[in-house]
């Protein structure tokens, strides 16, 4: 028997092009070798009890199984096939509260437990750690005999959670889930319906002049439908008034009310002006690929950003190239991102997670570069969001210079939005040297493509793809680089012919065409090393060397060359690197004070950084950089960044330490350096 893990292994390898890597299954499995082992055997135990073969597997290379055996697994796999295999209990979950926010009568347990196919006290515990989810929300999910289950609590904020859930469904690839509630639930025009909202947002896009991204289309195309029964079921929005007044003005209330007329039209449905005002509110807050018009017509705007990128800029230390299209990218974002701020529509990033593990430091800088805009809602803004914005600042921060001239070319398709875009064109720019990129397009623009490329690297699936494609997840994994870099290959042929030429001079060959195919998986799934990039801990570049402590200094230049003298006495700087920091204060101002008492001189790596590092001044008495006492620094924090990532780890848990008032002190009133070591440490994990 089967356990859920071998199942799915023994489908990864059966879907697989070529070579599955002991490797890539730990990571995807989140096990052991010797576990993978174990499963392997459990496999070919069950492949032999279905008189199948045992999966191929080659020394250094991976598991494998030819075609006529993969063809027999699929199907064998399919009659095997249990509910309990496709339903997570996070799907369960989702699906249960989708039950019941939808349904036109009572919801109890028996009816969950006919929909999923599992067993009473199984959903009696999703119930139970539902409920727990709902609460973190103020919803209430409350049960009587009479009524079922229902929901309670504020409209706004249910429907913000149908978005959370149908998002992260959607994104999990878990599309027939939702349909399978809708078909339960919902009323038997759906299908009619989700036409409609199609059609219509089509209209929107050319009414507003703007291009949605696909992901959004798909997402509303599901969460519409759900608020138009929830409006049915008279569970009804509640507007401001002041809010509707500005709303009222909007093009988005004219292509919501051209919605309205036509579900009357069609489905005899009547949406009230809350409801066509919450729809505007919606298109409002929609992830948008590109509009019309640009930051010259939203100057308020325009300003926002200029000083969200030189907040980045200043914590992170770095300068942006090409800066006017990355203000036009977050344009692009903050245009629906403010109105989901403002009107309170909460929008859930699958990528979150993976973000904040993979992208900690970019992350945090990012958090404090939106306090401008955090400032102007009043709100905070939450970790979702601040990963879109930090999929912007990250994207744009790993630029390459020029290719060599023998080369492929890839073309990306990305369902979601511009800074997911950005982030996996920056990895795959940085990944390859030998391939050129076109794109990112849509799905959409996909279907119309009819240029000539070498392979299709992409975030979701493509159904009637006409060039070979990869499937990838937006922030590579390790086993994904691998793979594009064994494609990307541009020596494949002629390493098969020379394997070819030498194997007919010594041996008869009896199936030349499986043996390329062999060789071509092979040379494909060979992983090349993947380098890399080394980021230092701040407690490994302030060590006891590079902190000095002081009376006074004479003047703010002064105290930029003694911060200094440790970086230039160990070669990580030239003078010309200390003169240019000084320099850029002369041209632009104190800009280098980040806070108060804290001063963070650095400049440009070209001007002489040899190696990363910085070094830390502590001054008794304050020396001034302007005239205005807030600009008194007695903390001088000089960064030496060799490129504009090494130091960002470093530089976020500086960040972190610096952000709390009573560190500031500690270092302020320490006498022994051992003070700011011990202060250092704590936050270098």
């Amino acid at each position: 028997m089967l356990t859920k893990r071998n199942k799915q292994m023994l489908k990864m390898i059966a879907q697989a092009s070529g070579f599955v890597t002991i490797h890539a299954l730990m990571e995807k499995f989140n096990v052991s070798r010797r576990t993978i082992y174990y499963d392997i055997d459990a496999i070919n135990s069950w492949l032999k009890d279905q008189y199948l073969p045992y999966l191929g597997y080659a020394y250094n290379t991976g598991f494998y199984m030819d075609d006529q055996t993969r063809s027999a697994v699929k199907q064998v796999l399919m009659d095997h096939l249990e509910v309990n295999d496709i339903f997570t209990a996070e799907d369960r979950r989702s699906m249960i509260f989708l039950m019941v926010c939808l349904s036109d009568r009572s919801i109890g347990t028996y009816d969950c437990v006919k929909l999923l196919e599992v067993s009473r006290n199984t959903v009696l515990q999703d119930v139970k750690q539902l409920k727990k989810e709902l609460h973190a929300y103020e919803i209430s999910l409350v049960y009587d005999r009479n009524h079922g289950y229902q929901l309670l609590g504020n409209e706004q904020i249910i429907r913000n959670i149908i978005n959370m859930h149908i998002s992260r469904l959607l994104a999990e690839g878990l599309e027939e889930h939702i349909k399978l509630v809708f078909d339960t639930c919902l009323y038997k025009s759906h299908a009619s319906i989700h036409g409609v909202i199609l059609e219509w947002l089509e209209y929107c896009e050319q009414q507003l002049h703007m291009q949605f991204s696909d992901d959004i289309v798909t997402t509303l195309s599901y969460v519409l439908p759900c608020y138009i029964k929830r409006m049915l079921n008279h569970n009804l929005i509640d507007m401001d008034q002041f809010e509707k007044s500005d709303l009222y003005k909007t093009k988005n209330f004219a292509a919501a009310s051209h919605l309205a007329n036509t579900l009357y039209a069609t489905f005899d449905i009547t949406l009230d002006d809350n409801e066509k005002c919450y729809i505007s509110t919606i298109l409002l807050g929609a992830n948008v690929i590109s509009v019309k018009g640009g930051l010259r017509d939203d100057q308020w705007m325009s300003d926002l950003i200029a000083e969200m990128i030189d907040l980045f800029q200043i914590y992170a230390c770095i300068l942006f190239d090409d800066r006017a299209k990355l203000e036009h990218n977050i344009y692009l974002h903050l245009k629906s991102a403010f109105y989901r701020l403002k009107f309170n529509i909460q929008m859930s990033n699958p990528l979150l997670n993976a973000i904040k593990k993979q992208y900690p430091d970019v992350f945090q800088l990012t958090k404090k570069a939106l306090s401008p805009l955090e400032k102007l809602v009043g709100t905070s803004i939450s970790e979702d969001e601040v990963a879109y914005f930090a999929v912007h600042f990250g994207g744009w921060m790993k630029r390459q210079g020029a290719r060599p001239a023998d080369r492929k070319k890839a073309l990306i398709v990305c369902a979601n939005g511009v800074g997911t875009s950005q982030i996996l064109y920056h990895q795959l720019e940085h990944l390859f040297s030998n391939v050129d990129l076109i794109g990112p397009i849509t799905l959409r623009e996909y279907n119309e493509f009819d240029g000539d490329v070498d392979f299709v690297i992409t975030t979701s699936t493509i159904h009637q793809h006409r060039h070979r494609t990869v499937v990838v997840s937006p922030i590579l994994t390790d086993a994904e680089k691998g793979k594009l870099l064994g494609i990307a290959s541009t020596s494949e042929s002629i390493s098969i012919k020379s394997v070819l030429d030498i194997v007919k001079k010594h041996a008869v060959i009896q199936d030349e065409a499986n043996l390329i195919t062999e060789l071509k998986s092979l040379l494909e799934h060979s992983k090349p090393p993947l380098r890399k990039d080394r980021k230092p801990m701040l407690n490994e570049l302030l060590t006891e060397s590079f902190i000095q402590i002081e009376e006074k200094v004479g003047d703010w230049k002064e105290a930029i060359r003694v911060a200094s003298k440790p970086l230039l006495q160990l070669n990580y700087i030239s003078k010309e690197y200390v003169d240019s920091m000084i320099e850029t204060v002369e041209e632009l101002g104190p800009y280098i004070v980040i806070a108060p008492k804290i001063a963070l001189p650095h400049g440009r790596p070209e001007k002489g950084v040899k190696k990363v590092g910085m070094s830390l001044l502590k001054l008794e008495t304050p020396v001034a950089f302007s005239n205005q006492k807030e600009h008194e620094v007695q903390l001088i924090i000089v960064l030496a960044a060799i490129d504009n990532g090494t130091h960002l780890n470093a530089l976020a848990q500086l960040s972190n330490m610096l952000s709390m008032h009573e560190n500031v002190e500690i270092l302020i009133h320490a006498k022994q350096k051992n003070e700011i070591l011990d202060l250092i440490s704590r936050y270098s994990k």
